[in-house]
């Protein structure tokens, strides 16, 4: 369909752009965002399952604390406080963001929950111990 087709010609396929290869491509599709089903029971919502998006750097900033914490412990430190308490962090970050989302059925920046749970987490350890 011309439809499907942007301006430069590219072709569309939900939220991925997919676009013409060259050469040497093997039609690879590296995804950008992880599509999450919301669980939303309803009959309007059989036929088109609603999806709520986490993109890679909501993963992807918040890990890089968390493995800078594990990596701070296997050099200088013979426990895991740091890792075990920012990876629950993150958890709790993220069932957070989830129940917002479903609150106000919009969508809402992970990361404006993920960091502060993962920084002041880290930070109440580290000053709980005594290295802040």
């Amino acid at each position: 369909r011309s439809s499907d087709l942007s301006e430069s010609g590219e072709k569309a396929d939900g939220n991925v752009v997919v676009v013409p290869a060259e050469h040497s491509s093997s039609q690879e599709k590296l995804p950008v965002v992880i599509r999450v089903p919301r669980l939303e029971y309803s009959a309007l919502t059989l036929c088109g399952m609603p999806f709520s998006l986490l993109g890679f750097g909501d993963i992807i900033v918040p890990g890089l604390l968390i493995a800078y914490c594990r990596r701070f412990e296997v050099r200088f430190t013979s426990s895991c406080i740091y890792y075990v308490s920012c990876t629950v962090a993150y958890a709790a970050g993220l069932v957070l963001t989830c129940v917002v989302l479903a609150l106000t059925r919009m969508g809402q920046p992970a990361l404006l929950y993920l960091v502060p749970f993962t920084l002041v987490t880290s930070s109440i350890i580290a000053w709980q111990i005594g290295r802040a």
